[in-house]
């Protein structure tokens, strides 16, 4: 699945019960800091979903899903902690 069919479902998603949205197009950032005045909102009213791979020995992989604020960072070596994980990378998407 590519991202502008991702995005074309969640569209879809939306217009069938025909939820009341607004679209806010804008360059793509990466930076909440950056994009939360663009859509109106206070970084902290942002969440920040950071998918984090972390490695269990040699042999096993877990992908983790991080959502924070948008003014939060996580802690990757609690996540490492947590997962009793050998190995943590984030990847900067």
């Amino acid at each position: 699945m590519t991202i502008n069919d991702t995005y074309t479902q969640l569209i879809e998603f939306l217009d069938q019960p025909k939820a009341e949205y607004r679209l806010i197009d804008h360059p793509s950032e990466g930076r909440t800091e950056i994009v939360s005045p663009m859509r109106g909102n206070k970084a902290s009213q942002a969440a920040k979903c950071i998918v984090i791979m972390v490695k269990l020995g040699k042999k096993v992989t877990k992908y983790v899903l991080g959502v924070v604020p948008g003014d939060a960072r996580i802690d990757l070596n609690a996540v490492k902690e947590l997962f009793h994980g050998t190995y943590i990378f984030q990847n900067p998407l």
